[in-house]
């Protein structure tokens, strides 16, 4: 599979998680966290919901995880509530990468969505995963949090990597969105 030719309207869980945040907005440039339920994504989106805070300490950005679903403990092999990216990640180019996309949803302050491919170091065993990442603010200026949706799919013969622990990652589309 060529990542670069997935869409994130074509993944039904990120399309719901883009347009519950735009209909939050109300006018807005984001809605704040207060505004976000989870429950109103219903069962087929909540396990695939991350709930990630960004946390000013000395000067840099730190992105923790506030709430995962269940589809990502089961993917990623582990629980990465209240854990925060810089830390979890041992491959730290992945971190790198991820804390990247989290900062471009800062600045643009606009959903981000990306796709990643992780892999054995052979190849023979792929993930594929596709993230949705849409910025939330208190005063509507400042990015407090992010409501992100998180899917996988998995390519190969033998159970695939997780993301976290993969021997190696390619990064495709980075994309901010500006609507559907």
């Amino acid at each position: 599979m060529d990542q670069r030719s997935v869409r994130w309207q074509d993944d039904a869980v990120l399309s719901a998680i883009y347009a519950y945040w735009d209909a939050k907005r109300a006018g807005r440039p984001m809605p704040s966290r207060r505004d976000i339920d989870p429950v109103e994504l219903g069962p087929s989106v909540i396990p695939h919901v991350l709930l990630t805070e960004a946390q000013t300490e000395d000067g840099r950005v730190r992105f923790r995880f506030r709430l995962a679903g269940t589809a990502l403990k089961e993917s990623l092999g582990l629980d990465i509530t209240n854990r925060y990216v810089d830390v979890l990640n041992p491959n730290k180019a992945y971190a790198a990468y991820v804390e990247g996309l989290y900062g471009k949803a800062i600045e643009a302050r606009r959903p981000v969505f990306a796709s990643s491919m992780a892999m054995t170091l052979d190849a023979v065993s792929r993930r594929l995963t596709r993230r949705m990442i849409c910025p939330l603010s208190n005063d509507g200026v400042a990015v407090t949090m992010f409501l992100c949706g998180q899917t996988f799919q998995a390519f190969g013969a033998e159970p695939p990597p997780t993301m976290t622990y993969a021997d190696r990652f390619d990064p495709g589309i980075v994309e901010v969105v500006s609507g559907p």
